[in-house]
């Protein structure tokens, strides 16, 4: 286990971005992993890998260059470690990122899947508040350790720790009415 810790340290040492960026869309699979598999509590010949393979790519280029290049911004804008910078970046976190970055997860989940805009607007006036509100009651208080405590090059690393629960309930959140179609279409009989 050290070893595999200090290998994680010298490659997020020389390459920062692309160490952070495979750690997220690694971490995204594993949370849509859960959900399917102990949350929906599917069979592994019913998991959707298709599901997983779209949040994985969605973790690896989209998420995982956005939060690097987000948290080196909140870095250069509020200076310094106290509480009130790590206060000042969570607000600033909570009240401009997470709404925006749930709706493109939204978005690209459903392009990815190959749904129309109309779609992603269904999926968005269904799905979208409730997420949000959850949002609020997991990542601030996960924030403010992240910016109060954690050294810029791991904070990436903890929020994908974090994120495990969280990206298992966005994979519920972002597939609930994709789950409730295809399983309507399973029940129905045959013409």
């Amino acid at each position: 286990m050290i070893r595999l810790i200090a290998a994680y340290q010298r490659y997020l040492a020389a390459y920062p971005y692309t160490t952070t960026c495979i750690q997220t869309g690694c971490m995204t699979m594993f949370g849509d992993i859960i959900a399917q598999q102990m949350i929906e509590r599917r069979k592994l010949k019913d998991h959707d890998f298709k599901r997983t393979l779209r949040l994985s790519c969605i973790g690896l280029l989209f998420l995982g260059p956005v939060l690097t290049t987000w948290y080196r911004i909140l870095d250069s804008t509020y200076v310094g470690t106290g509480a009130l910078a790590a206060f000042q970046k969570t607000a600033t976190d909570q009240i401009f990122f997470a709404p925006c970055v749930i709706g493109a997860i939204f978005t690209l989940n459903e392009i990815l899947a190959g749904n129309g805009i109309a779609s992603v607007k269904e999926k968005i006036k269904s799905n979208y508040f409730d997420t949000l509100k959850t949002n609020y009651k997991i990542w601030p208080l996960a924030q403010i350790i992240t910016f109060g405590l954690i050294p810029l090059q791991h904070r990436v690393m903890f929020v994908n720790a974090v994120a495990i629960v969280w990206n298992s309930y966005l994979s519920l959140q972002i597939n609930k009415n994709v789950q409730s179609t295809k399983n309507m279409s399973h029940d129905a009989d045959p013409v």
